[in-house]
């Protein structure tokens, strides 16, 4: 997930590419995994820089 932290920072990678870049197959997935981790969405993450 620290990488995917530093994707949605230093890239402009769509939110689906940056789950597949880090072997989730679905982004809903990735989301989930994301949110329950950090409590936000890789969205939210991404607007907070």
């Amino acid at each position: 997930m620290e990488k995917a932290k530093q994707y949605l920072l230093d890239t402009q990678m769509p939110i689906s590419e940056t789950a597949l870049q880090i072997g989730f197959e679905h982004q809903s997935s990735f989301c989930k995994a994301f949110k329950r981790q950090f409590l936000m969405t890789p969205v939210e993450y991404r607007n907070s820089r």
